[in-house]
């Protein structure tokens, strides 16, 4: 992927692509730092769909770390803003992975009432 680095919607959507991979490759910590700073960069510039996803793949990253709470949160936050923007497309997976945070959490019986 060629990348403007003067454009913030290139470089948002750059460290989209590079968190995700990161998940994938299982480097949450380096997904975390990245999916952070383009959280950071989509909410300052205002890409929703981008920022929305962004909290998705940070509640992944928490939750694999440890820090199942901090998931929830951003699990929570993520799916609402891609209801109210449209973006219905990975609602399932990122509401299947809240609810693994959830069960780490302790909190099984919620977990389950997602689906």
């Amino acid at each position: 992927m060629i990348v403007n680095k003067s454009s913030a919607y290139d470089l948002a959507l750059s460290g989209y692509y590079t968190a995700y991979l990161a998940v994938y490759m299982r480097e949450y910590e380096q997904a975390d730092v990245v999916a952070e700073r383009s959280l950071e960069l989509s909410d300052k510039n205002q890409f929703p769909q981008i920022a929305a996803i962004l909290r998705c793949i940070l509640g992944q990253t928490r939750a694999k770390i440890g820090r199942a709470s901090d998931a929830i949160k951003l699990f929570r936050a993520g799916i609402a803003e891609l209801h109210k923007i449209g973006a219905h497309r990975d609602i399932g997976f990122y509401i299947a992975s809240m609810a693994q945070a959830q069960a780490q959490e302790g909190a099984v019986i919620e977990a389950s009432e997602n689906f």
